[in-house]
């Protein structure tokens, strides 16, 4: 089963790299890189959440800060390919 790195960001939406077998620290820091998501991003004041999910389903509008970033190893549930950007390894 593939692992996914999950960045989220106001700007660009959720984008799902797929990652490649024995991925390092260095090839998660690159894709974080490309989102404007600083090295120090769990601690850093800016973090925020780029959404919201409102009481009985669906996201309130992003307030234009903030990132979420996460590592999926399971799954990917059909909801959240339907609003995902999916790149497969070695893709963009």
């Amino acid at each position: 089963m593939a692992t996914y790195l999950r960045l989220e960001t106001a700007a660009a939406g959720i984008h799902l790299h797929e990652l490649p077998d024995g991925y390092t620290d260095g090839d998660l820091a690159g894709l974080r890189a490309r989102y404007g998501i600083p090295d120090d991003w769990p601690e850093h004041p800016d973090r925020g959440q780029p959404t919201t999910r409102l009481p009985g389903g669906g996201f309130a509008p992003p307030t234009g800060q903030g990132w979420d970033v996460s590592l999926i190893d399971g799954p990917l549930h059909p909801s959240l390919l339907e609003i995902a950007t999916v790149h497969p390894v070695g893709g963009q």
